[in-house]
């Protein structure tokens, strides 16, 4: 059976009921959620929106046209959801750019359908954005195991970014003027698409805040996966696009690679 290609859209933008507006004590925060057949853990990545202390939040998903019952309930949230597509795309990469495309928001997050945020996770983004404008934001992230108990907490450090992977992008919030500035990301990337843009803006001189709270949450993933792997290899490969030393990109590699291998 051939796939089905046609575009679908809904949410409250479409049938003009979107009252979020830009406000000078409360600005508007744009969080996007992309998902591809993630009808097992969405509802609650949505919950975690929906439940926000902060309440100037236009919410917009990007659905990579799944094949399960991941429209059904995006159809179900309709009516809490701004703005939601649901097309083919070139992968994550793609989809992160389409909803930073249509958000309208100062400040953008990205947490994708496995992940989830605490109840006051963009409250305490938009504190630290009143005091400073001019950051990309970023915290510590829970991680939860297979049976969804408190796995452990990872402690973010940008000062490190040129060298590992040391940020997590369902904690990091960009004001939308940054991405004018940087760039939107590269899909020539895959597994390492948000780490690339990292070290783009890095090396841009853009100013990293980091935030000592857990803000949001993610499931583990088993080290006998495939992806772990990959994504190595794109993080070598950004770190060579960009110019850094091959012999010292190499020797982080094999680092990564030897530790996580007898994890």
């Amino acid at each position: 059976m051939r796939p089905n290609t046609k575009r679908l859209e809904g949410g409250l933008r479409t049938r003009d009921k979107s009252d979020k507006k830009i406000k000078e004590r409360f600005p508007l925060v744009s969080v996007v959620t992309v998902v591809f057949n993630g009808e097992r853990t969405l509802e609650q990545t949505i919950q975690s929106v929906l439940k926000q202390t902060y309440n100037n939040i236009e919410y917009i998903i990007v659905d990579g046209r799944s094949t399960d019952g991941t429209i059904e309930i995006l159809k179900e949230y309709e009516d809490n959801i701004d703005y939601w597509v649901s097309e083919p795309d070139k992968g994550i990469g793609d989809a992160f750019n389409k909803g930073i495309t249509a958000s309208s928001g100062e400040i953008i997050g990205l947490i994708n359908a496995d992940d989830w945020y605490t109840e006051d996770a963009v409250e305490t983004i938009v504190n630290s954005y009143i005091e400073n404008s001019d950051c990309i934001y970023h915290a510590k992230l829970q991680y939860w195991d297979t049976n969804m108990h408190p796995s452990y907490i990872f402690s973010a450090n940008d000062e490190k970014i040129l060298t590992r992977g040391t940020i997590n992008h369902p904690t990091v919030f960009v004001p939308k003027k940054i991405y004018e500035e940087v760039g939107l990301f590269d899909t020539n990337f895959k597994n390492a698409v948000d780490y690339e843009w990292l070290i783009r803006a890095k090396l841009q001189g853009v100013k990293f805040c980091y935030l000592d709270t857990v803000i949001s949450n993610m499931r583990s993933e088993g080290t006998s996966d495939e992806k772990w792997f990959n994504n190595y290899v794109e993080i070598l490969r950004a770190r060579n696009l960009h110019g850094m030393s091959f012999l010292r990109n190499i020797f982080y590699f094999l680092e990564m690679v030897i530790i996580t291998s007898f994890i």
